[in-house]
């Protein structure tokens, strides 16, 4: 299906002004984000940072994976833009939903200074993160996903001792 980008991702160096991107509604969930750079802000298909602890833990799981190629092309000193592009996607994906809001670029600053849940220092790594597509950006975006992936984890844990609790 094809969609128009709405304006709170219209943001270099993700989508430019007046973008639509076609989005398979046949594809899994993972393969959607990575096909498509924030494709359930777009598609409204459905709404993972209402509920968004296994979708940040299966995005984390999915980057694992790609962190290996795009270490190995930083070492031939040959960056992969594009999956390198599509990670940051992924990465502000989980800083976002983790939150419990959609990735909005055009009041990136603003939503991510009023977030309850943070990485130390997370604004000023995540802008150094989509400015720079160097190795220690790389490595930075590494550390951030590590972290968003803990934070996920101990909510989820939280989450589960107040439910027991609940049920005594």
């Amino acid at each position: 299906m094809r969609k128009q980008v709405p304006k709170m991702l219209l943001c270099l160096p993700f989508y430019k002004p007046e973008s639509s991107v076609t989005i398979s509604s046949s594809a899994t969930f993972i393969e959607r984000q990575w096909q498509v750079p924030f494709a359930e802000e777009i598609s409204y298909q459905s709404e993972p940072w209402q509920e968004p602890h296994e979708y940040i833990r299966e995005l984390c799981l999915f980057f694992h994976q790609q962190k290996e190629e795009l270490s190995v092309s930083y070492r031939h000193r040959q960056p992969q833009e594009e999956s390198l592009l599509k990670s940051k996607a992924l990465m502000l994906q989980c800083l976002f939903w983790i939150n419990q809001e959609p990735v909005n670029l055009v009041s990136l600053k603003e939503k991510i200074n009023h977030f309850a849940v943070l990485p130390n220092n997370a604004l000023e790594r995540v802008i150094f993160v989509l400015e720079n597509n160097n190795y220690v950006s790389f490595l930075q975006m590494c550390a951030l996903f590590e972290e968003l992936e803990k934070l996920n984890a101990r909510i989820q844990v939280r989450n589960t001792l107040i439910k027991q609790r609940g049920r005594r």
